[in-house]
C-alpha cells in the first residue's frame, strides 16, 4: 500500500523545476496539452527499525515519461522497481507503518496507456493504472510515510485491486472546473508549492473502472495485462474533490462486484481544514459494506505544517482489521537538503490487538 503513489511522482518534480503546477493536482490536467516530452525519475532509500531490534533496508526507484502524440493526446508510462533486506514489513500491525514495502519487484508498470486532453476541464487516460495516481494523493497525504494516509485499509485490505505496487487494466476520466472568478492561492511545502483557487472554487470530478484484480507480472495468467471480469471482477471508484479557500473536501466511494462474492461498497469522506497558510487540520472516515471484509471502519485525525524547507506533520488511526482493533500514530518531519533531495524522519506508535511497538524509518528521496 502506498501513500499517494511513492509521496509525489517523479514527474511532479520535473513540472516544479520547470515552473509548472504538480501532478496529482491542477496541473495532471494541463501536461496533455504540453508538447514536450515529460521524462522523470525518483528514488526512495529508507532505513526501519523496531524498538526490538529489527532493521530492514528498502529502496523504490520509479521511472516515468510522458510523450505527446498530437491533438491533446499523451502516451504515459511509469515504472516501478523495489528492492529490501527483508521479504516482507518488520512491523507488527497489520497497516503497514511503510507505504513503499512491497517486497522485492525487479520491473513493474504502474502507467501504460493513451491519454486525452480536451480543454481545461475533460481528460481520459486508457490502459493500465496504478489507483494512488489518481485518489488519495493530494500534498498532505502524500507527506505521511504510513500506507494508510494513502488508500485507505477499508479498500487496500479487503480486496486486491489495482494498489502498489499492482495495476490493472482501466479506463480513468476527470472533470475539472472552476466556479466563479478567483485568483490563485499558494500553499508553501518543502520543495514545492501546491496552487488552490480563492475567491472561486474549484471542483474536481473523478470516475475510474478497473478489472477487478491487480497485478504486476508481464507473463503468465497473472500479468497486468489481463482483463477478465468473470473471474477477476470489476472494480470502480468515483469521487469529487471541492476546494475553497486553501481547504480541501473529498467525499468517494468504491464498488466492487464479483462472481460468487456478491457487491461491496466502501464510501470515504477526507478534509483538509486550512487554518493558516501554512497549517492545515485533517480528518478521514471510511467504512466497508459487505459480508466478507477484512478491514470494516477506519478513522484518522491528524495535522500538518508547512514551512519553505521543512514540513511537520502528525496523524493518528484507528482501524478494525479480521476482527482486531488497531491504532497508530506517525510523528514526521521533511527536510528538503536541496531542490531534488528530501530527507525524512519518521517515528511510528503502534497498539495492534493489545501489542505494543514502536518502528522508526529515516527516508532519503531523490528526484530528477
Amino acid at each position: 500500500m502506498l501513500a499517494s503513489c511513492i509521496c509525489l511522482a517523479a514527474t511532479v518534480k520535473a513540472q516544479e523545476q520547470a515552473g509548472g503546477q504538480p501532478l496529482g493536482e491542477e496541473g495532471r490536467e494541463c501536461r496533455s496539452g504540453s508538447w514536450k516530452p515529460e521524462l522523470g525519475l525518483e528514488l526512495n532509500s529508507e532505513l526501519q527499525a523496531t524498538h526490538k531490534g529489527d532493521y530492514n533496508f528498502v529502496n523504490l526507484l520509479r521511472l516515468s515519461a510522458v510523450l505527446p502524440i498530437g491533438r491533446g493526446a499523451t502516451f504515459e508510462v511509469s515504472t516501478l522497481s523495489t528492492c529490501m533486506t527483508e521479504g516482507g514489513s518488520i512491523g507488527v500491525e497489520r497497516q503497514t507503518f511503510s507505504n513503499i514495502d512491497a517486497g522485492n519487484i525487479p520491473l513493474a508498470l504502474s502507467v501504460c496507456g493513451f491519454g486525452w486532453q480536451k480543454g481545461d476541464s475533460h481528460s481520459l487516460f486508457v490502459g493500465i493504472r496504478n489507483m494512488n495516481e489518481d485518489y488519495f494523493c493530494s500534498p498532505i497525504t502524500s507527506f505521511f510515510t504510513q500506507s494508510s494516509c494513502g488508500i485507505y485499509p477499508t479498500l487496500s485490505c479487503n480486496y486486491d485491486i489495482s494498489n502498489y505496487p499492482l495495476a490493472s487494466m482501466g479506463v480513468h476520466y476527470k472533470y475539472n472546473k472552476v466556479l466563479g472568478s478567483g485568483h490563485n492561492k499558494v500553499k508553501q511545502f518543502a520543495n514545492y508549492e501546491s496552487t488552490s483557487v480563492q475567491g472561486g472554487d474549484r471542483v474536481t470530478l473523478e470516475v475510474s473502472l478497473y478489472n477487478g484484480t491487480g497485478y504486476h507480472r508481464f507473463s503468465g495468467r497473472e500479468n497486468v495485462f489481463r482483463v477478465c471480469p468473470q473471474s477477476d471482477g470489476i472494480f470502480g471508484l468515483a469521487q469529487v474533490d471541492y476546494q475553497h479557500a486553501g481547504s480541501r473536501y473529498f467525499l468517494g466511494t468504491s464498488v466492487r462486484q464479483q462472481r460468487g462474492c456478491g457487491t461491496s461498497a466502501s464510501p470515504w469522506i477526507y478534509t483538509e481544514q486550512s487554518v493558516t497558510d501554512r497549517l492545515s487540520l485533517i480528518a478521514g472516515y471510511s467504512h466497508a459494506f459487505g459480508s466478507d471484509v477484512a478491514c470494516s471502519d477506519f478513522a484518522g485525525v491528524g495535522a500538518h505544517y508547512a514551512l519553505p524547507k521543512v514540513e511537520l506533520g502528525i496523524f493518528t488511526d484507528y482501524a478494525r482489521i479480521a476482527g482486531f482493533n488497531e491504532s497508530t500514530t506517525e510523528l514526521s518531519c521533511k527536510f528538503s537538503v536541496t531542490s531534488c533531495v528530501d530527507l525524512q524522519p519518521s517515528l511510528h506508535l503502534i497498539s495492534s490487538d493489545g501489542t505494543f511497538q514502536t518502528a522508526g524509518l529515516l527516508r532519503l528521496t531523490v528526484s530528477l
